[in-house]
């Protein structure tokens, strides 16, 4: 009933609706969390191609569109200002069926090489414009689980080579990297820049672009035959519930079956308070991302936002789904 008949008490009413293409939003006038609404009607589009965003901004169709970050510094050399939206995303490297013994990924030894071998900071400054920070997290600074103090595994190639001769592949393996655009701030240049960077130290990664809900079915059916993608995660303020889900044995989208992960998953998942699931979480992060290298964490990124002449002031927040909207102004 909700997404015919919506009812709500916020600053905006919904003036029309066309599902997966647009919504339009009226003002309800003074309210009280919004005494002075900044347009009278908003309207979000759906457009799914970062190019055509980018070319509704310059054209000024559009006041507002998130785009992907390597495209920040043309777009503010073609004038436009671009703000970011702080940790509002983080980029990991999911690595697939690591039970299986017949994959390179199921020896520890390879995924930590695998880590070594990114040059994370170079992908941060140069492809993302340095619009985030490092962590070994697979989380945001607002997540319970968060670790201070948890830095990423550093580049060292030569490490990288060694722990790959030490699991018995000294002359490197083959490996499937699944490449699709799911949200703004993914990039085929960042998938492409980590296939080359594990190239260098004989890991032979083979780029293929798939659409995300075909990649979706071999993931959920365990048939990436023990590939890796790149996927980007929203911050929330607990990332149990996704862990759960894609690293639980029992997970709809499991890439692990380990038993003591499961323990001290579950142990986050029936925390009662704030502490008891910060402690446990902390160590379910430790154990996964470090111990264990399940998972690569490139960087905690911002959405990046090119805006238009219309938008005179605005300064997207750090909360989880939030477009900040009382933090807007316009010019007449």
């Amino acid at each position: 009933v909700f997404p015919t008949k919506p009812i709500g008490s916020g600053p905006y009413k919904r003036a029309a609706f066309e599902p997966g293409q647009r919504i339009e939003l009226e003002s309800v006038g003074k309210h009280r969390i919004m005494p002075n609404p900044p347009a009278k009607r908003l309207v979000f589009v759906n457009v799914k191609e970062a190019t055509t965003r980018i070319a509704l901004l310059r054209t000024r169709e559009a006041d507002i569109a998130s785009i992907p970050l390597t495209s920040k510094k043309d777009l503010v050399k073609a004038g436009l200002r671009v703000v970011g939206k702080p940790e509002d995303f983080f980029t990991t490297i999911h690595i697939h069926e690591t039970w299986d013994t017949k994959y390179p990924v199921s020896n520890k030894l390879v995924r930590q090489a695998m880590a070594y071998a990114i040059d994370k900071k170079t992908i941060l400054e140069t492809l993302y414009q340095g619009e985030g920070f490092l962590t070994g997290n697979h989380a945001t600074t607002l997540a319970f689980e968060w670790v201070p103090n948890f830095p990423p595994v550093p580049y060292d190639p030569q490490k990288a080579k060694a722990l790959l001769a030490q699991a018995g592949y000294p002359s490197g393996f083959d490996l499937p990297l699944y490449a699709y655009v799911r949200a703004p701030v993914d990039s085929i240049e960042v998938i492409e820049a980590i296939a080359s960077m594990w190239n260098a130290v004989g890991i032979r990664a083979k780029v293929t672009p798939i659409d995300y809900a075909v990649f979706r079915t071999k993931w959920q059916s365990f048939a990436t035959e023990g590939g890796v993608d790149v996927l980007t995660h929203a911050t929330a303020f607990s990332q149990v519930a996704i862990i759960n889900t894609i690293h639980h044995s029992k997970g709809l989208l499991t890439m692990t079956r380990d038993p003591e992960l499961d323990r001290l998953i579950e142990a986050t998942v029936k925390g009662k308070t704030i502490d008891e699931i910060r402690k446990s979480g902390q160590q379910m992060m430790r154990y996964m991302m470090d111990d264990q290298a399940y998972e690569i964490t490139i960087a905690v990124l911002s959405t990046a936002y090119g805006i238009g002449p219309k938008v005179a002031t605005w300064q997207p927040s750090i909360l989880p789904n939030s477009m900040d909207l009382d933090r807007l102004t316009v010019n007449p």
